[in-house]
């Protein structure tokens, strides 16, 4: 975005978890990095003050989609992260809970 003519670059979400081996670790080792991940994150969008939000990325798996949009999208997988994360939390807990009742916590 502060080059408007360059690429973005493909992606390989199911590449990324295999290379990373999310599943063999610790909940709280996973996030932490999420944590100082979105801490990196936040200080990089602050570098783009003069950012022209409404100029198309280049992609071929990106028709259509401005600064603002990547942006929006960026902010939103964070909110998806956090949702995995509650999840993987809460089936910990249902686990290690074995044979106590959880249901009174409430719905999940």
């Amino acid at each position: 975005m502060s080059a408007p003519d360059s690429v973005v670059p493909a992606i390989d979400p199911e590449g990324w978890i295999t290379r990373h081996n999310y599943a063999g670790q610790l909940f709280s080792v996973w996030r932490d990095g999420f944590l100082n991940e979105r801490r990196n994150s936040i200080a990089s969008l602050e570098a783009f003050t003069k950012t022209n939000w409404e100029q198309s990325v280049h992609s071929e798996h990106l028709v259509g989609l401005t600064a603002a949009d990547m942006v929006w999208a960026w902010v939103t997988h964070d909110v998806l992260h956090i949702r995995q994360l509650s999840e993987l939390r809460y089936a910990m807990i249902a686990s290690q809970a074995g044979t106590h009742q959880i249901g009174y916590a409430g719905e999940w």
